[in-house]
């Protein structure tokens, strides 16, 4: 099946056409888990008993580090001031 690629935001994405959304019972906002196989790129749906143990671990590990990311983001701002600065922004 041929699809061409689209410039969303500062990404790129894949459209998928309605009837493979309904035969995987996907709609708009589900997770897909995307991999390399031996044939090229592999999208799949994400096991719906997987997800919740997904997030569950997101929240954990930014719980767990959540002052590591706030020093991130601090640092971001930083340098992304610095930038604006430098360059008359």
């Amino acid at each position: 099946m041929k699809r061409t690629l689209i410039t969303v935001g500062n990404s790129t994405a894949v459209t998928l056409p309605s009837d493979l959304l309904e035969r995987y019972g996907l709609k708009p906002g589900d997770a897909v888990e995307v991999s390399q196989g031996s044939e090229g790129i592999v999208v799949s749906p994400l096991s719906p008993s997987l997800a919740p143990e997904v997030e569950r671990a997101v929240r954990a590990v930014f719980t767990e580090r959540r002052e590591v990311f706030r020093q991130l983001a601090d640092h971001d701002r930083s340098n992304r001031r610095r930038a604006d600065i430098e360059t008359g922004s």
